[in-house]
């Protein structure tokens, strides 16, 4: 049994234990701290290029780093323990800077510091650094810590830099450019001396911070802009252009923008330098005018033409030739670009020798030389080549004047090829032979590497390759094939149109299938489809395995072939068919004879077969008894040539509708020529069949003479009513006429009685009644004339809103009080050259009628406007366009249907009962408005109402006042001398005129015709007034002799009088200064004031 052991043994054992385990972490952190002390060292030396020092509180150095030693030169022992002033210069000893180094960082715990310090060796270096206060973790000072640097290099950089500086400011002084400083937005910093001066700015700051492009304008601004940008992004910008100075002179500028860039390798400013260019510009203007003529003629050439120098070996071998001048059209012809200055050889190296023979014998003999000749590596254009020598014969110098004739060769050799191949079609009888040598022809011209034709199926899935001509390194490719694997190039065929591709691994409609066409070396191709019976029968192709861009000539090649081997296979195909027709012809003839005793023969109706494009292939005898046209007149001709020229289009848009459309044709009615030379109208019932027209017609021109006959016997049965309706008026007329007449002959016999008894009581009454009746018969003659539209008007501008509101009370008296009558006047309303007496009595007239129209009451409106009527306006309402007055009588009536309204304006038409209207007002309105160069239109709705318009031209100038005064002032006696010459058929009228003008103390000449009045007019008489019928005998009228009375006499005042169509004869417009019109009858004092009017304005 063991002993336990004492306490005391057990304290002790575990005190020596705690007392190892002390001790072994003690020597744990030694070699901890030594490897610390080791590793911050190690760290402290390694830094070379900086000096490392600590130093106590009193400044003396504790440790001193390896990179101290070699900035300093003193090593760590024999700087331990020293001062750090020692490396302090003198003067900074004195003045105690290590000291207040030591205390700055203490008081700030921090402070930087840039000292001239000592080396060991006496030199002076500047030191940059900075100095921390070491503080225990209490806060106890223990020491400080220094670093610093050697800076001396760089101090003597930046005084370089500053000298250079200094430099470069007296460069930029002493420069004529315009050197400038930009910021990356392009604000002007900075101008050199030079640049103020140039640019002549006084003051650099009045633009410190303007933007640099602003002092451009146009496509200078743009290119300033660019060229910032380019800057921007590091690079360098150049333009030219010209810009003002501060002081607005216009000068030419070479500009550069190079970025200035900063230690980062970016951008940090802009360096713009502009070179005044000015003299230069204006010596090149000059240069390039007097060059101007030169290389206009030079470039103008649609030849090519160069300068070369020949290059010949010791043996005189032309070996190579180098461009010194081409104009622009030497790339179209040769395809060379930036050829001046370069080799042919190094531009073409295997270029045919025989160009550089030719032109170093051209350079040797002085011979010019034209030839022709294929350069193939200029992509085997032909040439056409005129070379001369240029200079003297050491200079080797040819000049050559050339055209590319590539073109036109391929034009005669495809040319060529078609006449053989047409030749050769002649000899060949298979179509598969006619298709293999088109192929082979094709494929030989084009260069192609493979040509032929496929046979599209009916389904248009499948196609077959024919056999075909294909280079021998090439696959077979004949067979039937799938229409799918080769894209869309067989399936849009049926359009009728080529299917061209350069490029079938990029064109969109071969790309996804090109695998199928590279594997039979297709990669670019053309197919030509053949249409035949309105789908695809087949293509040629030609195919090339490299990519090619087709010509429109070499396409055009291809169609011809396709063309003319389709025409060919026809011809073959129409030569057996016609071989087998004729053999059967026997058996076609008696069927044909069979149908038509069955059908043809039986008909009297015309029956016709056509083809589509109305070539006629059958008929029946019928044509011969309706048209005259026998079968062998007709068959194979044109129907189109028997149809009348009126009714051609409309045939040929009825045969499209049947042979295109497919419709059927009912009563399609049109003139044919009979073999007589007449014409006869057919209707036709027409039907497509698979080939051609079917066709019957029917002779209805009977039925249109009928028709055309019963259309003239409604047209006279119209003319008889209006003829009756004038029976009727001219009865009513004759009747007036009578009383009007009677009232005159009356009055004038028992005047005459009177007078012969020496009675004189009442003969002012007789002499009234005789004037009333004739101012009444004068009214009745006025309407005549207004119904017949050839009234004499005395159109005067008239102001249409006065004249309305002075007929107001009147119209409303005439309409009655049933009937409310409202004005609507517009203001500024513009004046009209009318007769205003005619413009009331058609303005009352409306309003009768619109009374007429509300038998129960109702209101009438009058509204006066004006109007602009524009070109499009103008067709519709039947006016020149321009500016009308424009007159409108409303009323709320029972309104017309349209039926009505078509016929209102004929003569004798009315809608009144019997009695009650004559159809004359509406006609004789619209004889007024056609007279006055207006228009009448209507505007009706049945049981709602009417509106008359009345256009009437407007007036440019003032309206005429109505004259105030009830009768016209007597005349006044002529002065002594004035000299009258009335010329008038009728001897009372001419007798009337001349006792008015003896009484009024003119002398009076008569004259009873034109001629008679001629030979007075060219005597030496004093004539002052001519005064003329308008209707004269003896082959002239008073227009034409007043016009020849003032060629002798200019000036002549004339007067015409008139009393009835003379009108037409005087014209419409405003007659000549001098010359008026008096319609008859007239007043005798009215004559006499008309005349005293005209010879007073003399």
């Amino acid at each position: 049994m063991t002993t336990p052991p004492k306490p005391e043994h057990v304290a002790a054992d575990d005190l020596k234990t705690q007392v190892k385990a002390l001790q072994a972490r003690i020597k744990q952190l030694e070699h901890a701290a030594t490897e610390a002390e080791q590793r911050h060292c190690m760290i402290i030396n390694n830094a070379l290029d900086c000096a490392v020092i600590t130093l106590d509180v009193q400044g003396l150095v504790t440790q001193w780093s390896a990179g101290a030693a070699d900035i300093f030169g003193w090593a760590a022992h024999q700087m331990l323990g020293q001062p750090i002033a020692r490396v302090f210069t003198e003067a900074d000893r004195q003045a105690g800077i290590a000291q207040q180094e030591m205390a700055g960082a203490l008081e700030r715990g921090h402070a930087t510091s840039k000292h001239w310090l000592v080396r060991s060796d006496g030199s002076l270096f500047l030191a940059c650094g900075e100095i921390t206060p070491l503080k225990a973790p209490d806060g106890t000072l223990q020491g400080y810590l220094k670093v610093l640097r050697d800076s001396t290099q760089r101090h003597l950089d930046d005084q370089k830099q500053a000298a250079d500086a200094e430099f470069m400011e007296s460069v930029l002084s002493a420069s004529g450019d315009c050197i400038k400083v930009l910021d990356l937005e392009g604000r002007l910093a900075f101008m050199s001396a030079g640049g103020l001066k140039v640019m002549e700015v006084s003051d650099f700051n009045e633009i410190r911070g303007c933007p640099w492009p602003d002092f451009w304008e146009g496509q200078g601004h743009i290119d300033a802009k660019h060229a910032l940008q380019a800057a921007r992004e590091g690079k360098t910008g150049r333009f030219q252009g010209e810009a003002p100075t501060l002081a607005g002179n216009l000068r030419w500028w070479d500009v550069q923008v190079t970025p200035i860039k900063g230690a980062d390798g970016k951008p940090e400013r802009i360096l713009s330098v502009s070179r005044d260019i000015s003299a230069i510009k204006t010596t090149e203007k000059v240069l390039e005018l007097s060059e101007h003529h030169y290389r206009s003629l030079y470039n103008a050439l649609d030849h090519g033409f160069c300068i070369v120098e020949v290059e010949c070996d010791e043996a005189r071998y032309p070996y190579d030739y180098r461009f010194l001048e081409v104009n622009s059209a030497f790339e179209r012809h040769t395809g060379l670009t930036d050829a001046v200055g370069q080799w042919m050889r190094r531009l073409a190296p295997d270029h045919d020798q025989y160009f550089f023979d030719r032109y170093a014998e051209v350079a040797r003999s002085g011979q010019p030389a034209k030839f022709e000749h294929a350069a193939k590596t200029l992509g085997n254009r032909h040439l056409e080549v005129y070379a001369y020598r240029i200079g003297e014969p050491e200079q080797r110098q040819v000049a050559i004047l050339f055209s590319d004739i590539s073109a036109r060769k391929s034009e005669e050799q495809r040319r060529q090829a078609l006449i053989e191949l047409n030749d050769a079609f002649r000899l060949i009888e298979d179509p598969a032979t006619l298709a293999y040598t088109a192929s082979t022809l094709l494929g030989r011209t084009l260069k192609a590497d493979r040509a032929g034709y496929a046979t599209v199926h009916a389904d248009g899935a499948l196609f077959t390759v024919e056999p075909h001509w294909y280079l021998p390194a090439l696959p077979n490719g004949v067979g039937t094939h799938r229409a799918n694997d080769f894209g869309s190039t067989i399936s849009t065929l049926g359009m009728g149109e080529p299917i061209i591709i350069d490029d079938v691994t990029k064109d969109p409609r071969t790309q996804a299938h090109a695998e199928c066409f590279l594997a039979f070396g297709s990669c670019a191709l053309v197919h030509v489809p053949i249409i035949e019976a309105k789908r695809v029968a087949g293509f040629f192709f030609v195919n090339h395995s490299s990519p090619k861009q087709w010509s429109h000539a070499e396409i055009a090649f291809i169609q011809s072939v396709a063309t003319n081997t389709r025409f060919a296979v026809q011809r073959y195909k129409a030569e057996q068919e016609l071989n087998t027709l004729a053999q059967s012809l026997e058996r076609q003839v008696q069927a044909r004879t069979l149908d038509r005793n069955r059908l043809w023969q039986l008909s009297t109706d015309l029956m016709l077969v056509a083809s589509f494009e109305g070539a006629i292939t059958a008929l029946n005898p019928a044509w011969a008894e309706t048209l005259g046209w026998s079968e062998q007149d007709l068959i194979g001709t044109s129907l189109f040539a028997l149809i009348h020229p009126d009714d051609l289009q409309h045939t040929a848009e009825g045969v499209q509708a049947v042979a295109v459309q497919k419709q059927s044709l009912n009563r399609f009615e049109n003139r044919y020529r009979t073999k007589s030379g007449a014409y006869r109208w057919m209707s036709w019932t027409a039907d497509p069949s698979e080939n051609s027209i079917i066709a019957v017609g029917r002779d209805v021109t009977a039925e249109k003479e009928q028709l055309a006959a019963l259309a003239k016997a409604e047209d006279a049965l119209r003319q008889s009513q209006k003829m009756e309706a004038v029976g009727q008026l001219t009865g009513g007329l004759a009747h007036d006429f009578n009383n009007l007449l009677t009232g005159i002959s009356g009055s004038l016999e028992l005047l005459q009685r009177r007078l012969a008894d020496g009675r004189f009581t009442d003969v002012d009454r007789y002499v009234n009644t005789a004037q009333s009746a004739a101012r009444r018969a004068a009214a009745l003659t006025h309407r005549l004339l207004a119904f017949s539209r050839q009234q004499t008007l005395d159109p005067k501008p008239t102001d249409a809103a006065r004249l309305i509101t002075g007929m107001e009370e009147l119209i409303q008296r005439t309409v009655g009080p049933q009937v409310a009558l409202h004005l609507d006047l517009m203001p500024d309303l513009w004046p009209a050259l009318v007769d205003a007496s005619q413009l009331e009595n058609s303005l009352l007239n409306l309003c009768i009628n619109a009374r007429d129209a509300m038998p129960t009451g109702g209101k009438i409106v009058i509204e006066a406007s004006n109007k602009t009527i524009d070109s499009r306006m103008a067709v519709n309402f039947d006016l020149p366009a321009g500016e009308y007055l424009r007159l409108c009588v409303t009323d709320t009536g029972i309104g017309m249907p349209p039926k009505i309204i078509a016929r209102i304006f004929d003569p004798f038409f009315t809608t009144k009962p019997i009695g009650k209207g004559t159809g004359l007002g509406l006609s004789m309105i619209y004889g007024f408005a056609k007279q006055s160069g207006g228009q009448v239109r209507v505007h009706s709705t049945v049981d709602v109402g009417t509106a008359m318009y009345i256009y009437l031209p407007r007036y440019l100038g003032p309206a005429q006042q109505a004259c105030e005064t009830a009768c016209e002032p007597r005349a006044e006696m002529a002065t002594a001398g004035d000299t009258v010459l009335i010329v008038d058929d009728e001897p009372t009228i001419r007798m009337m005129v001349a006792e008015l003008l003896g009484e009024l103390g003119y002398v009076a000449l008569e004259a009873a015709d034109g001629p008679a009045a001629l030979a007075i007019l060219d005597s030496n008489t004093r004539i002052d007034l001519l005064i003329t019928d308008v209707g004269l005998p003896g082959g002239i009228n008073g227009r034409q002799l007043a016009d020849r009375a003032r060629r002798v006499r200019q000036g002549l005042k004339v007067l015409f009088i008139t009393g009835y169509a003379e009108q037409a004869v005087i014209g419409d417009v405003q007659l000549e200064e001098g010359m008026q019109v008096l319609t008859k009858p007239f007043a005798m004092e009215t004559m006499a004031e008309r005349i005293k009017l005209l010879l007073a304005s003399a």
